[in-house]
């Protein structure tokens, strides 16, 4: 089960970057206090008379305000960390500790999963209320943080619609409102954007990113979109399966404010893009491209 330490543990230092300026500003610099440490994390599920191991030997450091997206082919274990994170799935091995704020308080998580599993009776403010009522947070209160959490995301407007009246793509604006309002600290999102078309998924990036910079939140983010991860993380994990396990850590080199220029034109990330798909394809050649760009294993 996910364990909350009370000790806080400082980050590895940052990996390195690509040289020289950039005109577009400052990339995100990593090394500030942890917020989730992964050590030698495994999964084994027990099916009968067989055993499949869905994560092995897995460790990652997750710092404070950074965005760490989990990339890797499908059964890679990817969805099964990030629920092991929340507390919705036990470890085999390993421990995953949730380190506190720098104030001594723990951290608040929320989960924004890909089926965004909204309530159909009740309106939009009201499914974003619910995490609110769980938690037994005043009905004023709860109303107060649900519409600023649908402002955010640019639902106001839509506040009182059923959510059978919204596109796919208005419907996961809820969901992420919904983990919005209950003022995480940790945000755990798996594929959310996977199931919508290109345009409404890249308007959806825009928005989290520029949600992430504001907020400075920690966002564990799965998805299997290589483009996806770049334009939207600080750091990337890559996963290889059977067994799931953590092959390389690399840094994303580029500047913030990525919805202001072409992020795929930039060399740095054509770059990027083709380590990564060689570091997953366990190709001859990833060992060099990995030490071009940096990349930790």
């Amino acid at each position: 089960m996910t364990e909350v330490t009370e000790s806080r543990t400082e980050a590895e230092p940052a990996e390195a970057r690509a040289d020289g300026a950039h005109e577009h500003g400052d990339t995100k610099a990593p090394g500030g206090a942890l917020a989730v440490k992964i050590q030698g994390v495994t999964k084994v599920y027990e099916t009968g008379s067989r055993s499949v191991t869905a994560l092995e030997q897995v460790s990652l450091d997750v710092p404070e305000g950074e965005l760490v997206s989990l990339v890797g082919p499908s059964g890679c274990g990817k969805t099964t960390l990030l629920r092991i994170v929340g507390g919705l799935t036990d470890v085999s091995g390993g421990e995953i500790a949730v380190l506190p704020r720098g104030d001594g308080r723990s951290r608040k998580m929320s989960f924004v999963f890909q089926d965004v599993n909204l309530l159909p009776w009740r309106s939009v403010v009201r499914n974003v209320e619910f995490g609110l009522e769980s938690a037994n947070v005043e009905k004023r209160e709860r109303r107060k943080r649900a519409m600023a959490a649908l402002s955010r995301v640019g639902l106001g407007e839509f506040a009182d619609a059923p959510p059978y009246t919204l596109s796919g793509g208005m419907q996961q604006r809820v969901g992420l409102a919904r983990a919005l309002a209950v003022e995480p600290d940790v945000l755990l999102m798996d594929e959310p954007f996977g199931a919508l078309d290109n345009f409404t998924r890249e308007g959806l990036q825009e928005q989290l990113a520029q949600l992430w910079e504001d907020l400075k939140l920690t966002i564990l983010f799965v998805t299997h979109d290589i483009d996806e991860a770049i334009f939207l993380s600080s750091q990337i994990a890559l996963f290889q399966s059977q067994p799931g396990r953590m092959v390389a850590k690399l840094s994303v080199p580029l500047p913030l404010k990525r919805w202001t220029y072409d992020v795929r034109s930039e060399p740095a990330a054509i770059d990027l893009h083709r380590t990564i798909r060689s570091a997953l394809a366990g190709g001859s050649d990833a060992r060099a491209a990995e030490k071009k760009m940096s990349v930790r294993i």
